[in-house]
C-alpha cells in the first residue's frame, strides 16, 4: 500500500512516516486551502493517482462556550469543517478525472453523530418501584412518606434493591443518561440497600457512573447509632456524605448533624450533598448552616443542598442575604420539581405554595441549579420515569417560563466512551435538563 500523510503537527508526522516504509510526508494546516493544494500535487507528483482520501483532521475545545477565544472557535471550524471542504474541493476533481475507482471517506467525531450523555444529579435507587408497599401515602406529604417507607425497609433485601435499582437505572441508560448520583438510605443496621448498590455500581461500571451518597433516611441523631452507620456507610464506599437536618428532633440536633456530616466528609476527602430545608417551614434554615462550615473548611465546589423548598418561603430580606452567601461559599443546589410538586404545601389551606427553591434568583446570583427526577414510583412519588419531564416542570414551576428561562434550560454532559455488553444496552439517546 502507498500512503500519503499529512499532518500539522511536524514532528509527530516524521515520527510515524518513519514506521511506514515508503510513506510521503506531507506537513499541511488543512485549514488553509494552499497547503490542501500542495498536498495533492506532491502526493500526484510520487504516486499518479488518488483512490482513497481520508478527510479525519479534527480538533476540539473544551470549557463554556462564551469563555473560549473566538480564534479557537475560528480554530475548530477551520479544520473540522472547512479541512474537509477544502480536502473535497481539491481531490475531487483530480479523483474524477484520473478514471477507475476512487472513494472519499470523511471522518466526524462522535461529537458529531450524538449529543453527549446527560446527567441526573439527584435519585433515589434504593426506594423505586416500591409504591403502596407495604401501604399507600394517604396524605402524599413528605413525613408520611418517610413513615412508609421506614416500613418497607424492613423487608429489603439485597437481591431486592438490586433488581429495581436495575431497572430503574436501565430505563435511565436507554434515555442517555450515564452519570448518575443516587441517594441512599443506610438507616439500616445491615446496609442492605448500600451493599446492593455498590454492587450494581461495580456492574455498570463503564456505562453509567454511579455516584452513592450515604443519606440518613430517619436523621444521624434521631436515629439510634445513626452516627457509626454513616461512618460505616463510607467506609463501604458511598462516595459522598449526606444527611437532613429538617427531620432532626431539634433545631440543635440539625446543626450538629450537618456539622458531623461535613466533618466525615472532611476526614474521608468526600463530597456533601444533604437533604436540606425540604418543607414549607420558613423556619427551618439548615442550608445557612452549609454555608458556613463550606466556607470555615474551605470545600467550596464539592458541596450540593438539594430541595430546599423552605426558601420559597423566606421574607425577601433573609432570602437576598442568603442566596449572596450561597454564591460566597460556591455551594451547588439541586431541585426536585416532580416529587416537591407533590409533596409540597400539602398543609396549606389556600393559598397552596409551590413549593420550589428560589430558582430565578439562584440562577441570578450565578449559582450552579440543577433539576433532578428524585424518585419512580416509590413513596413519595407514585408516577413513572420521565426523561424531560423534571426540567419542563422545573421552568414552569420556577417561574423560569419566559424566553431566557426556557432557554436557560441545558444539558448537562460529559464524554466518556460508550460500551455495549450482554446485560448493559447503550441505546445512544441522551437524556436530562438542569437550570
Amino acid at each position: 500500500m502507498r500512503l500519503v500523510l499529512a499532518d500539522v503537527d511536524r514532528r509527530r508526522l516524521r515520527e510515524v512516516a518513519s514506521e511506514i516504509p515508503g510513506a510521503l510526508a506531507v506537513p499541511t494546516d488543512v485549514s488553509r486551502i494552499s497547503d490542501v493544494e500542495s498536498l495533492a500535487v506532491r502526493a500526484y507528483r510520487r504516486f499518479g493517482a488518488v483512490h482513497l482520501l481520508c478527510n479525519n483532521a479534527g480538533v476540539a475545545e473544551y470549557g463554556a462556550v462564551w469563555e473560549v477565544p473566538l480564534a479557537r472557535w475560528r480554530r475548530v471550524v477551520g479544520v473540522n469543517l472547512w479541512g474537509a471542504i477544502h480536502g473535497c474541493l481539491v481531490f475531487l476533481p483530480r479523483m474524477i478525472a484520473q478514471g477507475g475507482a476512487a472513494h472519499v471517506v470523511n471522518t466526524a467525531s462522535m461529537a458529531g453523530l450524538v449529543t453527549p450523555p446527560l446527567v441526573e444529579p439527584h435519585i433515589h435507587l434504593d426506594a423505586v418501584l416500591t409504591v403502596g408497599q407495604p401501604r399507600p401515602n394517604v396524605s402524599g406529604s413528605l413525613f408520611e412518606g418517610i413513615a412508609v417507607w421506614a416500613e418497607r425497609v424492613k423487608d429489603l433485601t439485597v437481591d431486592d434493591v438490586r433488581a429495581r435499582a436495575g431497572q430503574a437505572l436501565r430505563w435511565q441508560l436507554a434515555n442517555g443518561v450515564q452519570q448518575v448520583r443516587s441517594h441512599v438510605d443506610v438507616c439500616d443496621p445491615e446496609l442492605r440497600a448500600l451493599r446492593a448498590l455498590v454492587e450494581l455500581r461495580e456492574e455498570a461500571r463503564g456505562l453509567v457512573d454511579l455516584q452513592l451518597v450515604a443519606f440518613p433516611q430517619q436523621g444521624i441523631l434521631a436515629y439510634d447509632g445513626g452516627r457509626e452507620l454513616m461512618r460505616r456507610a463510607v467506609q463501604l464506599g458511598a462516595d459522598v456524605v449526606g444527611g437532613i437536618p429538617h427531620y432532626e428532633l431539634t433545631r440543635e440536633d440539625g446543626v450538629e448533624s450537618v456539622r458531623f456530616a461535613f466533618a466525615l466528609a472532611e476526614e474521608y476527602g468526600l463530597r456533601v450533598d444533604i437533604h436540606c430545608d425540604e418543607t414549607d417551614d420558613d423556619h427551618s434554615r439548615f442550608v445557612e448552616v452549609m454555608v458556613a462550615e463550606t466556607i470555615r473548611r474551605g470545600m467550596s465546589g464539592r458541596v450540593t443542598a438539594s430541595h430546599t423548598t423552605a426558601m420559597h418561603s423566606y421574607n425577601a430580606a433573609y432570602a437576598y442575604r442568603l442566596i449572596a452567601n450561597i454564591a460566597r461559599a460556591g455551594l451547588h443546589m439541586v431541585t426536585n420539581p416532580l416529587d416537591n410538586a407533590v409533596l409540597q404545601g400539602r398543609f396549606d389551606i389556600g393559598p397552596i405554595r409551590r413549593g420550589h427553591t428560589r430558582v430565578k434568583q439562584l440562577q441570578e446570583a450565578g449559582v450552579n441549579v440543577s433539576i433532578g427526577h428524585d424518585s419512580i414510583m416509590d413513596p413519595w412519588y407514585p408516577s413513572t420515569f420521565g426523561v424531560l419531564g423534571g426540567g419542563l416542570l422545573g421552568v414552569a414551576a420556577g417561574s423560569a417560563g419566559g424566553h431566557e428561562g426556557t432557554s436557560a434550560v441545558t444539558y448537562v454532559a460529559s464524554c466518556e466512551e460508550r460500551r455495549r455488553c450482554s446485560r448493559w444496552r447503550c441505546y445512544r439517546y441522551h437524556w436530562l435538563t438542569c437550570y
